[in-house]
């Protein structure tokens, strides 16, 4: 093998040994300031991804007869001097640090993807397979946590810009599928979790979405309901009105037609009487 690329081998290890063991304190301070439960699990969860990771490049360093050693990691500093930074200017900033948190993260996800496929790259051409194969779990978890990281970062971006739902959709679709394309996932297990992080991301705006909608929908039917019941009660009032005043009209008519009929049964006698001395005066008159 030619010595040369050997020697970016152990440069590159190096320099990761000391970015990993940054990045895992950077990542308990970012999960200490998150607000958000699911960003702030991730990273805590990563963290103990990554001090796993570092023992695989001491493994790495013992394949090659070497001792491990750190090499002042320029990106790493950058990174991480960044974030600290955005922190001290943006405390309490109503989402707007957890946003940039999940960004940073996704920055160096992305870091770290790069170089560890690089130096497996490198470790194959050296037909060192056992480094290869400690470098390439060490890439398949860093391309896991990228899904996850961007699948936050769209999520708190989105919220914080108050995007509609097709707008998430379609962004969250889109990467998956670049992704894919462009063969930035070395592994299938990574490949499926930027899709399914992709699909939670839908599937978190959709049901946004659908609790919002329950509650115009919940409100709109109390309101309906509400309109019903006071039209109900109206068609009520109203119909109790008109049967009463129906009965008081037929009980008019009743009383009526008793009183005629009274009067009537009254009348007849009297009639009977008055033609009946009328007849006997007649006669009285007709004898004399």
């Amino acid at each position: 093998m030619d010595r040369r690329a050997l020697e970016l081998l152990e440069h590159g290890l190096k320099d990761m040994y000391d970015a990993e063991q940054k990045f895992a304190r950077s990542l308990e301070k970012m999960a200490s300031n998150a607000d958000d439960k699911s960003l702030r699990s991730g990273f805590v969860r990563h963290q103990a991804v990554t001090e796993n990771q570092v023992k695989r490049l001491e493994q790495a360093f013992e394949e090659l007869n070497q001792t491990p050693q750190r090499e002042n990691c320029s990106a790493a500093n950058g990174l991480v001097t960044e974030y600290e930074k955005f922190v001290e200017e943006h405390r309490g900033g109503n989402g707007l640090l957890d946003a940039f948190a999940a960004n940073a993260g996704l920055k160096v996800e992305h870091y770290e993807i790069a170089s560890y496929r690089g130096m497996v790259d490198l470790a194959e051409y050296c037909s060192l397979d056992k480094v290869a194969d400690l470098l390439r779990k060490n890439l398949a978890e860093e391309e896991q946590a990228a899904a996850e990281m961007m699948a936050a970062s769209n999520n708190l971006s989105a919220k914080l810009a108050g995007a509609p739902v097709r707008k998430i959709a379609t962004q969250a679709f889109a990467t998956a599928f670049d992704q894919a394309r462009e063969g930035t996932m070395a592994t299938v297990g990574a490949t499926i979790g930027s899709a399914r992080a992709a699909a939670g991301r839908v599937g978190s705006a959709v049901e946004r979405a659908e609790r919002r909608g329950r509650r115009v929908k919940a409100g709109t039917k109390r309101k309906t309901t509400a309109t019903r019941k006071k039209a109900s009660a109206k068609r009520g009032t109203a119909t109790r009105k008109a049967k009463t005043t129906a009965r008081k009209a037929k009980a008019t008519t009743r009383k009526a037609k008793t009183t005629a009929k009274r009067k009537a049964t009254r009348s007849r006698p009297a009639a009977k009487r008055s033609t009946a001395r009328k007849s006997t005066a007649r006669r009285r008159t007709a004898r004399r």
